[in-house]
């Protein structure tokens, strides 16, 4: 017998299509934070905003005042470092270089129509007998008027017949992030300064008296330097 096809009632339940899984949502990216200002970087600083630091040395002989005149002396001294000298030639040699030292540090001369004159910068020592330098208003006035080189330093003679030296002078900023060629760029022609402080070293052998001064000028404050100091 041929078999007879299956009624659909006789045929077995067709099996489910398998579900399909959702397909995952991509991960969210979080937004990007915003992009940090830049810090703008300050201007440097012009080098007149800080202090200088300016040296100067001398030498002489000290035979040149082993038998000085009084009206020289007169010139030289006031009556105070005359007593400190006591009429010793070195001493008076000494205090001579002091004041020369001093003045090459600013850059000036020692004449007293023109620059300072030598009773602007006085010479004193301490009770354990330490030099140090005393001036007069006449320095401050006169620092408006003198112009700084445009480098970090410059060199000048001290020129005895028989010891002729060369001494390179310091006029640097003391602020330590400025190099040299910010220096160099930035140095004042025509600064507001006050004299601060000032230091002074002194020594005499074999017939010469030494002097080495360390000046340090303060910049004036705005409103001042503005008036013209």
């Amino acid at each position: 017998m041929i078999p007879c096809a299956p009624t659909p009632s006789q045929m077995p339940p067709m099996p489910q299509a398998p579900q399909l899984r959702p397909t995952p949502q991509a991960p969210q990216v979080p937004p990007m934070p915003p992009t940090p200002q830049l810090m703008q970087t300050p201007p440097m600083p012009q080098i007149s905003q800080f202090p200088l630091i300016l040296c100067g040395c001398d030498l002489v002989e000290i035979s040149r005042l082993e038998k000085p005149r009084a009206r020289l002396l007169d010139r030289l001294f006031d009556q105070e470092e005359l007593d400190l000298c006591g009429g010793r030639p070195s001493s008076l040699a000494a205090f001579y270089a002091a004041k020369e030292a001093f003045a090459k540090a600013l850059g000036c001369g020692l004449l007293a129509a023109k620059g300072l004159g030598f009773k602007d910068i006085g010479i004193r020592k301490t009770s354990q007998g330490a030099p140090y330098y005393i001036w007069g208003d006449r320095v401050n006035q006169l620092l408006p008027q003198l112009s700084f080189p445009q480098s970090a330093g410059h060199t000048h003679l001290s020129a005895e017949s028989r010891y002729p030296s060369s001494v390179a002078d310091a006029h640097l900023p003391t602020e330590p992030a400025c190099s040299l060629d910010v220096a160099h760029s930035h140095l004042p022609t025509e600064p507001r300064y006050f004299l601060s402080s000032a230091s002074l070293s002194l020594s005499h052998e074999a017939g010469l008296a030494m002097a080495f001064a360390v000046l340090r000028l303060e910049p004036l404050p705005a409103g001042e330097a503005a008036r013209g100091g």
